[in-house]
């Protein structure tokens, strides 16, 4: 059992709350929304989503409600940011409330803490909350505390199903106790054989029909792939040997694609041109490396 504060109490901080407390966590959730804090406290759920509910009141001695952010996060091994980042007039994302999340973890870090990303966000988000946290609090990242992103994928009306029953569960982690906590409160006894580990880089993991997917930090998990293609449905294209071109087993990882239908075998790209090589062999598409990252609004060499 690992004791989680969930700071955000709309759909997706709810949904993930009460699914962590049915898998045996602790929860807390956190808002400074004092109506809708007493509003939950009185088994009352301002959002709608079949069988939220019930969920809360099987699990009620496992997960409260607070507006104390302070308490929340000393009292917890995980912080989930879970806070709304509305777009601005130009489309860019307003990441004000994930930033003052991360300075309420600064000034109360009473031990590790692993902050967990679950928030709409921009690539590099995650470096960003980490050098905020540094910055104000004077501790080291990998130390006093580690940065993690695992996006959710739920839809409306069937995200309690979505989440208990997952596809794919996406982690982007950058020391082995962050993955070691992350995949703990997803039932790490589920967990089947580990196929390809890369820290920092690419992890593939097994379940019975499912995969755990960690590309670097689990928000790039779609930066390389240019518009049309899906970031999941790329795995899926068979009979690709790229093993060879230019030591694609390299230093860090782009995509995860299935080399065949049938079997768990994995191949790695790393670079920018492996991946342009991959869509030519498979698609006809030549996209230069450039276009690419153009594309994405990423620089080639974190690739």
């Amino acid at each position: 059992m690992k004791n989680i504060c969930i700071i955000g109490s709309g759909y997706v901080g709810l949904v993930s709350g009460a699914c962590f407390a049915e898998l045996g966590n602790k929860v807390v959730l956190i808002d400074n929304d004092e109506k809708k804090i007493a509003m939950l406290k009185k088994g009352k759920i301002p959002i709608y989503e079949p069988g939220l509910d019930k969920l809360l009141e099987k699990n009620k001695k496992l997960i409260s409600f607070s507006s104390n952010i302070k308490e929340g996060i000393q009292n917890s091994d995980i912080i989930f940011i879970c806070v709304g980042t509305p777009p601005h007039e130009d489309g860019s994302a307003d990441l004000s409330n994930v930033e003052r999340v991360a300075t309420e973890v600064a000034r109360n870090l009473n031990g590790y803490k692993l902050v967990v990303d679950k928030s709409t966000v921009p690539v590099e988000t995650g470096e960003w909350v980490k050098t905020t946290i540094e910055r104000n609090s004077s501790k080291k990242a990998g130390v006093a505390f580690d940065v993690a992103s695992n996006p959710e994928f739920l839809r409306e009306g069937t995200a309690i199903h979505d989440f208990l029953n997952p596809d794919r569960i996406v982690i982007g982690v950058s020391s082995f106790k962050a993955q070691k906590f992350l995949t703990d409160i997803y039932n790490n006894n589920q967990i089947g054989k580990e196929i390809e580990s890369y820290r920092d880089q690419c992890l593939v993991l097994s379940y019975p029909q499912r995969q755990i997917i960690d590309i670097k930090t689990g928000e790039k998990k779609r930066a390389v792939i240019p518009e049309g293609l899906s970031g999941c449905g790329v795995w899926h294209i068979p009979n690709i040997f790229v093993e060879n071109i230019d030591n694609a087993i390299a230093n860090l990882a782009g995509i995860v694609i299935r080399q065949d239908e049938f079997t768990k075998r994995y191949i790695i790209a790393t670079r920018i041109h492996i991946v342009s090589e991959i869509l030519r062999l498979s698609f006809d598409l030549n996209l230069k490396p450039s276009m690419i990252s153009r594309r994405n609004g990423i620089k080639a060499n974190i690739l």
